[in-house]
């Protein structure tokens, strides 16, 4: 019940804080009327596509439809009010106005430039081939390992592993160390992760070969390696779209930059407080 409470307050408030600017649409269904002007079905879908995602997808359409209608109402009823007696005509009213207006055309011409931001396959080509080296997999291994603390408890490790017991369940039983994955399970490993003297007997003993006792300082180890790769570079077609959508950022960016850039100096903008700041000023500004 609680749990119920919270949400349907986390809802008013949210409903509180949604912008309404409602204009009947064509063929869309009018599902309130406020004197002259018509709420429908457009407005009401926009107020709840700008709800978070996080509470729209706790409740259905149908279920929102009739608080959001009746806060579309309340709005239209209030600000015919505020009309009647002239808000609308008082200075900070008129500036709080255009203030919104202007956030609001900023942020759609901030998403209309990145939504015409456009990546060429020529260009991920290019990308793929100048970062090649990125790509390159050396060789690898998929390493399964146990350690213990004598040499004596390797000996039994590497003969009950040779008569056939199963590897993680030693692992398990026995190990000093204890990968969080599987127990022996390191995965794919590459040189320069490994202790030399493992490393060394890892990338040369053959696959599904028990190995003999590798020494270390402190402890005793015995792997086996389960597959291994040959060095390669990743295909082009595996990184295409991580390769995509780094440009494509990339290329938003730029754009923003760019019309930002291109705008100031069309319309001559000149900050006037920086421009009026005494050096010592603009010192404690930094």
């Amino acid at each position: 019940m609680k749990k119920r409470t919270s949400l349907i307050m986390c809802l008013a408030f949210i409903l509180q804080a949604i912008p309404v600017l409602c204009m009947a649409g064509q063929e869309s269904r009018v599902l309130a009327t406020v004197g002259s002007e018509k709420i429908d079905e457009t407005c009401i879908n926009s107020m709840i596509d700008e709800m978070p995602s996080s509470v729209r997808g706790r409740y259905a359409n149908e279920a929102l439809i009739p608080k959001l209608l009746e806060k579309a109402i309340e709005i239209k009823v209030f600000a015919h009010g505020a009309r009647e007696v002239k808000l609308d005509e008082k200075p900070e009213v008129m500036l709080r106005i255009k203030n919104s207006v202007d956030r609001i055309l900023a942020s759609e011409y901030f998403a209309y430039l990145e939504k015409n931001a456009r990546v060429e396959e020529s260009e991920i080509l290019k990308y793929y081939e100048d970062n090649r080296k990125d790509y390159f997999l050396p060789e690898r291994v998929k390493l399964w390992h146990i350690s213990v603390r004598s040499e004596e408890d390797a000996g039994k490790v590497i003969a009950d592993l040779k008569g056939g017991a199963d590897f993680s369940e030693i692992a398990k039983e026995r190990s000093v160390y204890q990968p969080k994955t599987k127990p022996g399970d390191i995965g794919w490993v590459k040189k320069g992760m490994l202790h030399p003297d493992i490393e060394e007997v890892a990338f040369k003993i053959k696959t599904g070969i028990i190995s003999d006792i590798i020494p270390t300082k402190d402890e005793y180890h015995v792997i086996m390696v389960e597959d291994r790769k040959d060095a390669e570079t990743t295909p082009l077609s595996d990184v295409r779209e991580r390769i995509e959508n780094v440009l494509l950022e990339q290329k938003k960016k730029d754009a923003v930059d760019r019309a930002r850039k291109d705008l100031k100096e069309k319309l001559q903008v000149r900050n006037l407080y920086l421009e009026n700041q005494t050096p010592a000023n603009k010192a404690g500004s930094d």
